[in-house]
């Protein structure tokens, strides 16, 4: 895993307060210290869950394939938010850098072709 975005000291405050609230016994992450050992950890479980979540719907459009009823099926993929993966010296969505707030959004209307847009590109307009 590659190193971390660095915290740059501007919200030491916020995160400690990530760290901390993760320490709480509900989460089980049980760190004292945030350490970049730590955040390539949590990164490593993230890109797991990701590549999880990428094969599960894989299989989802595989099976409307095979049932010949991917032509006909409305795809929305949505998620609510985003972590911080150890970013910023944070953990969990505690704020709006753009690691926390860059989500996916795939919508796949049948019979419309079209080609994958980026965030930049909705947002922009274009």
């Amino acid at each position: 895993m590659p190193d971390s975005i660095p915290g740059g000291g501007a919200k030491p405050k916020l995160g400690r307060a990530s760290v901390d609230n993760n320490r709480r016994p509900w989460n089980g992450a049980g760190y004292t210290e945030f350490r970049e050992a730590q955040k390539k950890m949590v990164r490593a479980h993230q890109a797991g869950l990701v590549k999880q979540t990428d094969h599960e719907v894989g299989e989802i459009l595989s099976s409307l394939r095979n049932k010949c009823v991917r032509e006909n099926t409305l795809i929305v993929f949505a998620t609510d938010h985003a972590d911080h993966p150890g970013g910023h010296d944070m953990s969990g969505k505690v704020s709006f850098y753009g690691t926390c707030m860059r989500i996916p959004l795939i919508v796949s209307p049948p019979g419309v072709p079209g080609r994958p847009s980026t965030a930049a590109s909705l947002s922009s307009g274009t």
